[in-house]
């Protein structure tokens, strides 16, 4: 007898070299959600999807989010953090990109110049680029090591911020001038944790406002510093994530101001 094919649907979503992706909208309402938090759970990349007709999503069906997290123990509050905010986006009725990049394993060398960097034949390169091009609200979550990102993350804003994605320079002009901002996001949230900005202040502050986002063309940006997490109590990790979870909601509403940093809550006790 001849052997049965197993039915498949392209509508049903489906797993490959660690994405979970979603086909179609017919079972957002409730598969999407699953494979977020199992996605969020297990470090791999989430393509959210929800569905456009949801009850209360509205306009906002529309905003794109794209979060990135690098930290390689999903045990941490990196991550922890990333899901309160996945979470909470998806409730808003946002569709989502989520990207770990140590469960990615995405390559952090730059192999060619600056001024070439302008495509890459790495389909993840691309894809991240994508969806940054298409992002309204930016999110990062990393530790601070050495008063730096991760190198995987730096590897990321040298691959994915490039030339024609992220910015461009006017007509006429030469690589050594000003450069122009792409990008179409509103704002940008980043959530570092670090236990020594009392000794060394605040070194990553510049970076992420000025040298990347401010460049890029985003003008809002907002920064939370958490830690030092070995002698935090559940309770305070629990305001913390609460926090998160309120600049999220505020800067995914429909008309908020362009700068949000001044109506953003104060940032919690550190110590």
């Amino acid at each position: 007898l001849p052997r049965r094919r197993r039915r498949t649907s392209s509508s049903m979503p489906r797993c490959r070299s660690g994405a979970i992706e979603t086909l179609g909208a017919k079972h957002a309402a409730k598969t999407v959600l699953t494979a977020a938090q199992r996605g969020a759970r297990r470090g791999r990349l989430c393509i959210v999807a929800p569905s456009p007709g949801g009850a209360g999503h509205g306009a906002l069906s529309r905003m794109n989010a794209l979060l990135v997290v690098a930290h390689p123990s999903m045990a941490s509050f990196s991550h922890a953090m990333a899901a309160r905010a996945l979470r909470t986006l998806d409730g808003k009725g946002c569709r989502c990109s989520l990207h770990d990049l140590y469960a990615e394993r995405f390559d952090p060398v730059q192999p060619v110049v600056e001024s070439a960097n302008a495509a890459s034949c790495d389909a993840l390169v691309e894809q991240h680029c994508a969806e940054l091009g298409a992002a309204d609200l930016i999110l990062v979550f990393h530790p601070n090591w050495w008063s730096q990102p991760p190198a995987i993350l730096k590897g990321w804003i040298d691959r994915v911020f490039r030339l024609n994605t992220a910015y461009a320079y006017p007509a006429g002009a030469g690589y050594d001038g000003v450069p122009v901002g792409l990008l179409k996001a509103r704002h940008a949230l980043v959530f570092p944790i670090e236990r020594e900005r009392e000794v060394f202040g605040d070194p990553l502050e510049s970076l992420w406002r000025r040298s990347v986002f401010a460049l890029c063309g985003v003008g809002s940006v907002i920064r939370r510093t958490y830690g030092p997490m070995a002698s935090s109590a559940a309770g305070q990790r629990q305001d913390w994530l609460a926090e998160v979870q309120a600049l999220v909601e505020h800067a995914a509403q429909p008309n908020v101001a362009a700068d949000v940093q001044a109506a953003a809550s104060p940032p919690v006790a550190r110590r």
